[in-house]
């Protein structure tokens, strides 16, 4: 256990300046946080070293740190989150364009670039979802988050399974549609 504190505090010493930098771009240079956020990581780190020695072990501890401060503006009950004011959003464009631009090819770094590009995506999806009308999204719901088959959705909704079909197919142009459309405004094409 003291040999993972020690890696977790030369950790701190040597890479304090990348973290202040993810920080900057994931959390809008609120720099009169960003004492008290790295006073909670290492807190939580020391805190849950026993939890943590497998990440700390395989060198994951850089990963594990950067996802933490990345999360601070999207775990609702952080301390930071109940600073910022709601109106305040991050722009994933941002994040997007610094993982594109400043990240090292490392392999921590590459998980990283991944699943924020994953996030991306999943954000930008549920964006598009909510704009279905209310019958389109229970009718999506079910077929891609409930895992329910056609034949299911047609017995529980009432009608036949093809005209399920057709209606999925329609929804699935619509989405797509509304994703190319935020795509051309984004990269203000239109």
């Amino acid at each position: 256990m003291e040999n993972n504190k020690e890696i977790i505090d030369t950790y701190f010493k040597t890479r304090i300046k990348d973290l202040e930098t993810y920080f900057n771009k994931y959390c809008m240079n609120d720099c009169e946080y960003w004492n008290n956020m790295i006073s909670e990581l290492y807190i939580h780190l020391i805190d849950n070293i026993d939890k943590l020695s497998s990440i700390i072990e395989k060198g994951d501890i850089h990963y594990y740190c950067v996802k933490f401060i990345y999360n601070q503006r999207n775990w609702k009950q952080t301390d930071f989150k109940k600073t910022i004011s709601e109106k305040e959003n991050m722009d994933i464009t941002n994040i997007k364009d610094f993982v594109e631009n400043d990240f090292q090819s490392t392999l921590i770094e590459s998980k990283l670039k991944e699943q924020v590009i994953y996030e991306d995506k999943v954000n930008c999806l549920n964006i598009i979802v909510s704009s279905l009308d209310l019958h389109e999204k229970i009718l999506w719901r079910m077929y891609t988050v409930e895992n329910k088959s056609m034949r299911e959705i047609g017995k529980n909704v009432g009608v036949s399974h093809t005209s399920i079909f057709y209606l999925l197919k329609e929804i699935k142009n619509r989405i797509i549609n509304l994703h190319e459309k935020n795509m051309l405004e984004k990269n203000n094409l239109i």
